[in-house]
């Protein structure tokens, strides 16, 4: 027994030692490939480091001169420059070692080689212009950019792995088919966060609000305005007339009526106008002119209309309607208050009195009437 034992590993080391496998590889190599084959891979080695190393330089310098507005482009030449000289390198060296006779096996090693940097390098192109396309769709809501990014990121890595793997004769069915299920089982643990997560890309990507917008949840709410704080990829955060900082799951947000004060473009405003009974039909007719004088002379207002609207039992009702074109709250209460002073000192200067709320009572004793 030990007699065969030390045959075998005497054999071994005689036969199938490192030293012998690597000369027998290294003789076959040298009897399959000519110094013509091998000095012309070699000057294709050359020729492919100088085009790599001196063209990042040049794309550098053309990056650097010319603005260029395409972000496809610009991630494809980003990608370009930014990849290491060494990656380039090895695909330099593998391409070159394809130009020669070598083993069928060891070939295919290669190509599987080449086609993991070629993978590699797609993955940092796409995850590049992803960067670019958050950047220009959440460019007014910065707080979610980079977990959006991170999201999209982690998607295009685990698609990049699916299909090198796919490509280099491994069965998947098996892995797809496990992560289908656990996927399932997982969606229903994890629905509502999965919901509100949804929700944020269609909040993020439609856009009915952005950070800094005057919004109102829900018509029922009791708070009028709320101000956006925050947008995340679950909840949404805004802050109250009273200060208080609210979070809401976006969920909630896209099953309820959002009222969006932050895209008026006008405000429109309307006023009705009690007029004493004791007025006269000359200074009546001249009503409409006063209001329109008054609104018209204020700077982003427009005037629309002002008619004498009902009468009565106790006076004249005009109403007049008005657009404020500065969406602005604040400016609109200035706006407004600019026009009730002008109303009333003209209305002052033409001897037009408003009417008080009153009521005529009358008592059944005498028949007489009183005003209260």
């Amino acid at each position: 027994m030990w007699e065969s034992i030390k045959v075998f590993f005497s054999e071994l080391r005689t036969e199938n030692s490192p030293s012998i496998l690597i000369k027998d590889a290294l003789t076959s190599f040298f009897e399959q490939n000519t110094l013509r084959n091998l000095g012309s891979s070699l000057i294709i080695f050359l020729l492919l480091w100088g085009i790599f190393k001196f063209g990042k330089k040049k794309l550098k310098s053309i990056k650097g001169n010319k603005k260029i507005k395409s972000d496809f482009l610009n991630s494809f030449l980003d990608t370009l420059i930014e990849t290491s000289l060494f990656f380039y390198l090895i695909f330099d060296l593998l391409l070159t070692i394809l130009n020669l006779h070598i083993d069928p096996i060891f070939e295919i090693k290669v190509r599987y080689c080449i086609f993991f940097l070629l993978i590699l390098f797609f993955i940092k192109f796409f995850c590049k212009y992803s960067n670019f396309f958050v950047e220009n769709v959440l460019q007014d809501n910065p707080s979610a950019k980079q977990n959006v990014k991170t999201v999209i990121q982690i998607i295009i890595w685990i698609l990049g792995i699916l299909i090198f793997f796919s490509n280099v004769g491994i069965d998947l069915s098996p892995l797809l088919a496990g992560l289908g299920v656990a996927g399932i089982a997982i969606a229903f643990a994890l629905q509502n966060i999965l919901g509100d997560l949804f929700s944020s890309f269609s909040i993020l990507l439609s856009k009915p609000f952005v950070v800094g917008d005057f919004v109102k949840i829900g018509e029922k709410s009791t708070e009028k305005i709320w101000t956006v704080q925050a947008i995340s990829l679950k909840t949404t955060t805004i802050l109250s007339v009273q200060g208080q900082e609210i979070i809401i799951p976006n969920s909630n947000i896209l099953n309820t009526e959002v009222f969006n004060y932050g895209k008026m473009t006008h405000r429109r405003q309307r006023i009705s106008l009690w007029i004493q009974y004791s007025t006269s039909s000359e200074k009546l007719e001249k009503i409409p002119n006063l209001v329109k004088n008054a609104i018209s002379e204020i700077e982003m207002v427009n005037f629309e209309r002002c008619y004498l609207e009902k009468i009565t039992e106790n006076w004249f009702t005009f109403l007049a309607s008005y657009d404020i074109l500065d969406p602005d709250y604040e400016k609109s209460l200035q706006k407004n208050q600019k026009i009730y002073f002008s109303l009333v000192k003209k209305f002052e200067e033409e001897k037009i009195a408003f009417s008080l709320p009153s009521r005529r009572v009358y008592s059944s004793d005498n028949d007489s009437q009183h005003d209260k």
